[in-house]
């Protein structure tokens, strides 16, 4: 992958983690019930996503 391709991927990342930070945690924190395994389940999705190309 190009570079530039990596630096676009790294700032759409970004922006999709500033936008749903706060959001997503509070959604899965009513599934789960705890904010910390909330927090730890948005993130993990996160980082399966980055991993199988979603950017």
């Amino acid at each position: 992958m190009p570079e530039g391709d990596a630096n676009v991927d790294s700032e759409r990342m970004q922006v999709l983690l500033r936008r749903f930070e706060i959001p997503l945690p509070q959604f899965a924190t009513r599934i789960t019930g705890d904010w910390d395994r909330a927090r730890d389940v948005v993130q993990k999705t996160f980082v399966k996503f980055q991993n199988n190309g979603a950017f």
